[in-house]
């Protein structure tokens, strides 16, 4: 009699397998907000170097010393290349931590009670974050010799929006500073600092610029390039304030993947 021959039936069983990338939220806000600073200073520096009669030239045709934001990011192809390259690239965190603002926000028991107007604040700081960084996107990718007409409204809306965002979150962590939950006061004060003077830097540069346009004098469209520079810096070192916030945060990036398929036999 022959044995019974049994056939070997062999399962196949993958195993998944699963890692875990730590970042810390500091680092990520200090590398996004290198971006728009390098991109800052590249086309400054780029300007004054290679083209400074085109974009210090105005219609007065009075000597100036320093370039406009928009004459040196939008009127030389590498100038505005460096820049479109890294705003865009600096926009989609920028949108994140929008949102994490408003996350980070409402975990204090000052809003979580039900506040209303508090919450209202915390909605529209989101929502003018949001339309700020549109703004500059759309900015950048329209030039002022592109098209005027939109580069100065997405300008306007730009620098409107930063203000109402600015002003109404310093409003609401002085609100939420005698929070128990609220330890972090420097972030505050700093926020305050840097706010005074953008506005003060947007002031000025409205009356410079009323001014050069009526008088034409010598040296005051550059008065009106430093009152720039100062907001656009103001307002990147302002965002930046984030990592005092956030300064105990860090993103978790898990990743999962199939190993090489194991066989069993059964």
């Amino acid at each position: 009699m022959k044995p019974e021959i049994r056939e070997k039936q062999v399962v196949v069983r993958p195993e998944f397998y699963e890692t875990s990338l730590v970042y810390k939220f500091t680092d990520i806000i200090k590398g996004v907000y290198v971006l728009p600073i390098t991109a800052f200073f590249s086309c400054i520096l780029l300007s004054l170097y290679f083209n400074f009669e085109a974009t210090t030239n105005t219609h007065c045709n009075v000597e100036n010393y320093l370039p406009s934001v928009s004459a040196a990011i939008g009127t030389f192809p590498l100038q505005k290349f460096l820049w479109q390259y890294l705003i865009a690239l600096h926009t989609p965190p920028r949108l994140f931590v929008a949102f994490l603002y408003r996350s980070y926000f409402k975990t204090f028991n000052s809003l979580s009670s039900g506040s209303v107007f508090l919450n209202l604040a915390v909605d529209v700081i989101t929502v003018t974050d949001l339309i700020e960084n549109l703004s500059l996107l759309l900015l950048t990718i329209v030039s002022s010799r592109e098209n005027y007409y939109y580069h100065e409204k997405a300008f306007l809306t730009f620098l409107f929006t930063s203000q109402v965002h600015m002003l109404l979150k310093i409003f609401l962590i002085r609100k939420l500073k005698n929070d128990p939950q609220y330890s972090d006061t420097k972030s505050l004060r700093i926020k305050t600092m840097l706010w005074l003077i953008n506005i003060t830097a947007v002031i000025l540069s409205a009356y410079f610029f009323v001014r050069h346009n009526n008088h034409c004098e010598t040296g005051v469209y550059t008065l009106f390039a430093l009152c720039e520079y100062t907001i656009v810096l103001t307002n990147i070192a302002y965002h930046g304030t984030g990592f005092l916030e956030f300064s105990n945060t860090a993103m978790t990036l898990e990743i999962g993947a199939l190993s090489k398929a194991k066989s069993k036999p059964s």
